[in-house]
């Protein structure tokens, strides 16, 4: 979701008890597990989602049944990424890998993130999860339950489409509820955005509610952003919601979630671009705020085209905080073509050890939208791959990214190969490579075999 990145860095995280697994034991079987379930892959851009072939269901089956964690998450992600009416062609019975995300969602034994790709997968699978809702909407209001995991079925419920929507009441009440955690209320807030058009009745209610100065401000800064998620519902009340960003007196995390909602609004909210840019390059708003907001620049895709110029000299200006600029250089990898003319500032921000590693890995996974542009960098990304004293997150998406380049990397899969090959390479890293290559498709099929050999 466009919207992610805005959503995540508000929200405060709670740990979930995760096992302690050697990456020696796990690590060749993981590695090959990854390959196997998501080969073809899907790249930044959102092409069609991939159709899953029997063998590949067949492997995401077993690994819902394996005794580890981590393995049950992989495997539900990449359920996710199916379309429902494909796994019905492949599945025997889909109503039992429902069933079983729902049993998998409800055990405290399983550690979060296990629990929260269950959550979304159950999201996916439409009118055969419509029995599980009501109980999904009891699992909400657990507080014993992890709030992340909880918010991660809020979400869920968004996806679940126009099943789901008799239950927008309901959702809304989270939403509204301040005994609820901030967590699980954002999380209803972009289920809401999700729902579409059923939810257009509710949009006045739910502005009123984002300018309430008595919510706190993430809860609203999530509304904004679900709000901007409804598209062409909300578009006429674009001038009402513009307003909340130029109110200065109003708290910066919400004119910031305001911001990035007009930015996922696209071309419809284009007259508010010069504006947005103003607010990225406020200093006296926190630098975190602006920052994602600067991340929410590539939302605009076309309609930003005319200011890259004036995105690009945000990049370039060494008195803007360095993390903004970072988050700048996000935005531009994610504005694709228009943007190719400022690749050797991107890569020269990715390199910059003074950018956080969370900005650096938003830059590496953008980078993969450049496609044929980039592919002159593509020998200076693999050395950077491979260098240890890189943060491994950071190397891992760029190993990832170099998956969406498509034709452009098919001359050197050799030495990606080689990469995932050698253990002197972080196992992490290692792992974010195969998946890349997973995401090559056809391309990459000679390889298999030498990666199930890994195992």
């Amino acid at each position: 979701m466009p919207q992610a990145a805005f959503y995540s860095a508000a929200m405060p995280k709670t740990p979930g008890n995760i096992r302690k697994l050697s990456p020696f034991f796990l690590f060749p079987f993981t590695l090959f597990l990854i390959f196997l379930i998501f080969l073809p892959g899907v790249s930044a851009k959102q092409p069609p989602k991939p159709k899953p072939q029997p063998w590949q269901i067949k492997g995401i089956v077993a690994a819902l049944d394996d005794g580890y964690d981590k393995v049950k998450g992989y495997a539900f992600e990449q359920l996710a990424e199916y379309e429902l009416q494909d796994l019905k062609a492949v599945l025997k019975k889909p109503e039992d890998i429902a069933n079983k995300a729902a049993e998998i969602l409800k055990n405290e034994e399983v550690d979060t993130d296990a629990r929260g790709s269950a959550a979304e997968a159950l999201g996916h699978f439409g009118q055969i999860a419509e029995p599980y809702i009501p109980e999904i909407l009891n699992f909400l209001k657990d507080e014993k339950i992890e709030t992340d995991v909880r918010r991660d079925a809020a979400i869920a419920l968004g996806n679940l489409g126009q099943i789901a929507e008799p239950y927008i009441p309901e959702i809304l009440h989270f939403l509204k509820d301040e005994k609820v955690s901030v967590y699980v209320r954002g999380g209803a807030a972009i289920a809401l955005g999700e729902l579409g058009q059923a939810t257009e009745p509710h949009i006045p209610e739910i502005l009123n509610f984002l300018k309430n100065e008595n919510v706190g401000a993430s809860v609203r800064g999530s509304t904004a952003v679900g709000l901007g998620n409804l598209k062409q519902s909300a578009e006429s009340y674009i001038p009402e919601i513009a307003n909340i960003l130029k109110d200065e007196k109003v708290d910066t995390y919400v004119r910031g979630g305001v911001a990035v909602g007009l930015g996922i609004l696209g071309s419809a909210a284009e007259s508010y671009i010069p504006e947005i840019l103003n607010f990225i390059k406020d200093e006296k708003v926190d630098a975190d705020v602006r920052g994602n907001v600067a991340r929410g620049l590539g939302n605009f895709q076309e309609a930003a085209e005319d200011y890259i110029p004036e995105i690009a000299n945000i990049l370039t200006n060494e008195n803007v905080n360095i993390n903004v600029r970072g988050s700048i250089a996000v935005a531009l990898g994610n504005l694709e073509e228009a943007a190719k003319l400022y690749i050797p500032d991107i890569l020269k921000t990715l390199k910059d050890k003074n950018v956080s590693p969370d900005v650096r890995s938003k830059i590496a996974e953008a980078l993969g939208n450049l496609e044929q542009a980039f592919e002159p960098h593509i020998p200076e990304i693999l050395n950077f791959i491979q260098d240890e004293k890189v943060n491994t997150d950071v190397r891992g998406n760029a190993a990832k990214a170099l998956g969406n380049l498509e034709q452009a990397v098919e001359p050197y899969l050799p030495k990606i190969l080689n990469l995932i090959k050698d253990e002197k390479v972080n196992a992490d890293v290692r792992g974010s490579a195969a998946l890349g290559l997973g995401n090559l498709g056809q391309a990459a099929e000679p390889y298999r075999t030498h990666l199930r050999s890994l195992g």
